[in-house]
């Protein structure tokens, strides 16, 4: 008989100590150990985040390494690029993280992601309030891009991932509401 694994909530996962060489991340309810981002995979983070924050200035915040909590009790992530609105970002200043998904989520590909990582965390995102899910790979100079309406793009380019970057961040901003108000999701499995 299969013995039934207790979901660990976001409170429990804040009483556990600091690891050392990595974060914990809670993906339905389990806990996920992660090494922090190596050195080059950082270099591509900072060229998308300073590109974009070039492009946008301070209509929307830019962080990399972006908390959120995708659903309240059993999930909580980090983006590797996130965009969100200024209002949400100060609502979060005061709650400690981001409730719902980043407007945009950018993860930049590196040898331990695998696709199922990439499809369940873009499914996530979309369905709790981001707009746009990219995926940027770095060594074939391409970036994937699924929107909340359910469409999708490919994009292959022979500029660097940071000048792409602009070039879709302008073409999400027309797509959602990242620098009006943000609906906040309801309930898991809301998807309103």
């Amino acid at each position: 008989m299969p013995t039934a694994v207790k979901l660990v909530t976001v409170a429990e996962l804040f009483e556990r100590p600091e690891i050392v060489g990595g974060y914990e991340e809670l993906h339905q309810g389990e806990i996920v150990m992660l090494a922090w981002p190596k050195q080059p995979h950082a270099e591509v983070q900072y060229s998308i985040q300073m590109e974009l924050i070039r492009v946008i200035g301070d209509a929307a915040m830019v962080r990399i390494e972006m908390a959120f909590r995708a659903r309240p009790e059993f999930e909580i992530r980090r983006a590797d690029v996130g965009v969100v609105g200024v209002a949400r970002m100060k609502m979060a200043l005061k709650a400690g993280y981001i409730s719902g998904a980043p407007e945009i989520v950018i993860e930049v590909e590196s040898p331990s992601n695998t696709a199922r990582e990439f499809s369940e965390k873009k499914d996530l995102c979309l369905a709790n309030g981001a707009i746009a899910f990219w995926v940027v790979y770095p060594d074939l100079r391409e970036i994937t891009v699924a929107f909340s309406e359910g469409t999708g793009m490919a994009m292959k380019s022979n500029c660097a991932a940071s000048e792409t970057s602009a070039w879709l961040l302008l073409n999400c901003w027309g797509r959602g509401q990242i620098n009006h108000s943000h609906r906040t999701p309801g309930p898991v499995g809301d998807r309103r």
